[in-house]
């Protein structure tokens, strides 16, 4: 963790990430490795050296923070055993930083200008992780050359840019799992023999990346993120489907953008154990994507590329627990109908209906709703309806001016959040609160309302 700059943020996707990159987590045949390293980081969190610094719909941990004399106490244990080197070049030659060949540390992350690397890099050939921080106040750098700057890192694992344009990425890295960096063109070639990468992170400054066909002899590949959308390249439909490489290991992927729903089909195909998928479909011809054939899936977010598309049928599979819909025509009947949905998100989603009813045991199990720009202007619900429900946002609700009867009376109402909505809406949701209050004295429900995302009244 001694590589993560002091009072910043910790995304557990990336820490986890690189914690199995580096080996340092215990396989077990049982467990997912990542379940695994957030046992391990909430463990951390238990004995109050690591702190949650925000938490997802869910309640699972987004991001964390170490203390700053924790954060110290690792740097120099870390040091003291070689075990990771951090530099801060304040404009020394790296030959005056310490005697030549003295440093055997096999991690390094580097704090620099972009370009003094290559200079650094001379004496750094042996490590097997390899972290760069632009030193510089900017918004992003870039480097050159990078294929010819570390064709000599036979033994690199990991190689983190991720605040920095790369134009290239060496043919030798062979051994590499983790690879993280920024580029500013719109097709991704990468090379063919990285058989072995885990994880692949790419930010696209053009807001899109074109994968080329080499990402599916990655069958190792466990985690791909792609910001903002990914395109790939499947050449002739018939060739792409007899191809033989499945990626099994495949858990996350973030953006996929599909063409039409038929390609998604084909895609998705190849990754039959996908935990994660956010996704967007260009065209759509009245069905959606064979969600269902991924029976480990857990988290969708999926959204319509064109004006507001009509599905008659959603194919969600039983495992999910989170879903979000952006831009559709629906009828929610099999969304309230699914035995393990815990989230729910709702974004400028149209129903066939100016009501909106809920009827008995529908959403089991949801404990998190958001609706944002909803096409109805009324929402009844039935007394058993959303028995779980603990948190609700609405946002940009320009019709609808109450809320339903069933929520006066809803014990597991925690907090609602509102942004942007009507003034009608706003004193519905305080004449919710009062009645709760009213019940128990203290119910502990909390109404927030916010003008604008980021501002609150």
């Amino acid at each position: 963790m001694g590589v993560f700059p002091e009072d910043r943020e910790i995304q557990v996707s990336k820490l986890t990430w690189l914690w199995i990159a580096e080996g340092l987590i215990n396989t077990d045949m049982e467990k997912l490795s990542e379940d695994i390293a957030k046992f391990y980081l909430e463990n951390l969190i238990g004995r109050n050296l690591v702190m949650v610094a925000k938490k997802s719909s869910d309640g699972s941990i987004k991001t964390c923070r170490i203390h700053d004399l924790v954060l110290e106490f690792c740097m120099k244990k870390a040091k003291l055993e070689n075990f990771l080197e951090t530099i801060r070049d304040r404009g020394s030659h790296p030959s005056q930083f310490f005697p030549p060949m003295c440093n055997t540390s096999r991690r390094l992350c580097l704090y620099s200008h972009s370009e003094n690397l290559p200079k650094w890099c001379l004496f750094f050939s042996h490590v097997k992780s390899f972290q760069f921080r632009e030193a510089r106040n900017i918004a992003f750098s870039s480097i050159d050359c990078v294929s010819n700057t570390f064709k000599r890192f036979k033994f690199l694992r990991v190689l983190d840019f991720e605040f920095t344009i790369i134009d290239s990425i060496p043919q030798e890295l062979t051994l590499l799992k983790y690879l993280a960096f920024r580029t500013a063109e719109d097709a991704l070639s990468l090379p063919d023999n990285l058989r072995n990468l885990e994880t692949l992170v790419v930010q696209g400054l053009r807001g899109r990346v074109s994968l080329s066909d080499t990402i599916w002899k990655m069958v190792k590949l466990r985690h791909l993120h792609i910001y903002d959308r990914a395109f790939f390249t499947l050449n002739s439909g018939e060739k792409f489907s007899e191809c033989d490489s499945t990626m099994v290991n495949l858990q996350t992927v973030s953006s996929a953008c599909f063409s039409c729903v038929d390609n998604a089909d084909k895609i998705l195909e190849k990754a039959p154990n996908l935990r994660k998928l956010r996704c967007e479909v260009s065209k759509f011809d009245g069905s959606f994507p064979a969600f269902s054939t991924l029976t480990k899936l857990e988290m969708l977010k999926v959204s319509s590329g064109t004006t507001l598309t009509w599905i008659n049928q959603l194919k969600l599979p039983s495992s999910l627990k989170k879903l979000t819909l952006s831009n559709f025509r629906i009828h929610l009947t099999e969304v309230a109908t699914h035995p393990k949905l815990e989230v729910l998100k709702l974004l400028g989603v149209t129903i066939s209906s100016n009501v909106w009813e809920v009827n008995d045991e529908q959403f089991p199990q949801l404990k998190f709703l958001k609706l944002e720009n909803p096409s109805f202007s009324k929402w009844d619900a039935s007394d058993y309806a959303f028995p779980f429900l603990e948190h609700l946002v609405l946002k940009k609700c320009r019709y609808l001016k109450e809320f339903p009867p069933r929520f006066e009376d809803a014990s597991s109402l925690k907090s609602v959040e509102i942004i942007s909505c009507n003034e009608e809406l706003v004193k519905s949701a305080e004449a919710v609160r009062e009645e709760l209050d009213g019940m128990s004295g203290s119910s502990g429900f909390k109404v927030i309302i916010r003008k604008q995302q980021n501002n609150r009244i």
